[in-house]
Parts: C-alpha cells; structure tokens; sequence
C-alpha cells in the first residue's frame, strides 16, 4: 500500500519488509491450484510496483528479496529506491524535536495517521485530564 504514494519517507528506526503475497486456502486440489496460481499474479504485481519505483535493473535482486521475505532497514530502502528519503532529515542529521508517528498493524486493518496531529493540542488535553485525575484523587482520599 505504501507504494502507491507519490512520495515515500520512512523513519530512521523504521523497518519496510518485502514479501511474496499470501492468502489461506481451502478446499480441493484445484482449489489449491487456482489459490497458487492467483499468488504468482499478485506477486508479479508487487514485483512490477518495485520496479517501477527502483527500476528494471533491480527485478532480479528484488524478486529474490520477496522469495526471501527481506526486512531493509531505512537507509536501505532509500539506497534501493523504495522510499525518497528519510523523515526528518536534514543533511542527515535528525532534529532532536523529531514527532514519533506510530502505525500498527492490526488483524490486517492498517491504522496510520494522514497527518501529523497538533502535539501541542494533544499535551494540553493530556494535561487537563492528568489535572482531573488528580482532582478525583484527592476527592476519593477525602471521603475515605
């Protein structure tokens, strides 16, 4: 899915791995073969996004990398083309108020933040509501 975005940047203690597609299956010995026939499809797809961000010299080396499932830290990702650059980066220093963005992966439900949210929003509400809590405490120690 991140492929399909016009500019690509990770994070430096990010991890992107490359993969062959997969899919359960059940059912009969055809059932089977049009499961692995469907697989070598989609897994020509991914091939041909890579390429078509790292180029036709790559096909080789990253057809062998999704055989392989292959984990590429940043660096190694921009060194092959797959992201544009590392977030944050400036000349190749990172600024020491660099956000942290997390994005999990949940029962294949990808949840990632479109865009960054307003931190000083979120420490003022994390604030007040450290203030309630505080308020409610000593409530609960007063009647106790």
């Amino acid at each position: 899915m991140i492929l399909a975005c016009d500019r690509i940047t990770i994070a430096t203690p990010a991890q992107m791995m490359i993969h062959c597609a997969s899919a359960p299956a059940m059912g009969n010995k055809s059932d089977h073969r049009w499961t692995a026939d469907m697989l070598d499809t989609v897994d020509l797809s991914i091939l041909d996004t890579y390429v078509a961000r790292c180029g036709e010299a790559h096909r080789g080396e990253l057809q062998q990398m999704m055989e392989a499932e292959t984990y590429l830290a940043s660096g190694q990702c921009v060194a092959l083309g797959l992201c544009d650059g590392i977030t944050g980066t400036e000349d190749g220093k990172l600024p020491e108020d660099l956000p942290m963005v997390a994005a999990g992966v949940t029962g294949s439900i990808v949840r990632a933040m479109r865009t960054l949210p307003d931190l000083t929003e979120l420490a003022a509400k994390r604030a007040a509501s450290m203030k309630m809590q505080q308020a409610l405490e000593q409530e609960r120690r007063r009647y106790q």
